[in-house]
């Protein structure tokens, strides 16, 4: 699955809040997309559930939305240019 950052313009550009986004926070936001859990993606990724917490709360700032499924939708692909994340199958 290929997420990318979209519905922005001007400064906010996809290419620039996914930049802003960490490695870690990428990591964070594919498992959200798989539909994960905060204690799931703890397990997964070897983090304390506190950690992922952390990191949805800073992928949410970043993208600007209040829930999971608003990052969800922000990062799903569309025809406006912007940076793929690349989720592992």
């Amino acid at each position: 699955v290929d997420l990318k950052v979209s519905g922005l313009s001007g400064a906010e550009s996809g290419k620039a809040l996914l930049r802003e986004l960490s490695e870690r926070e990428i990591e964070v936001l594919q498992y959200v997309a798989q539909g994960k859990s905060n204690k799931e993606i703890a397990r997964d990724l070897d983090i304390a559930e506190s950690t992922v917490k952390v990191h949805v709360a800073a992928i949410f700032q970043i993208l600007h939305v209040r829930n999971r499924l608003s990052a969800i939708i922000r990062s799903q692909p569309r025809i406006a240019n912007g940076q793929a994340i690349n989720l592992p199958a």
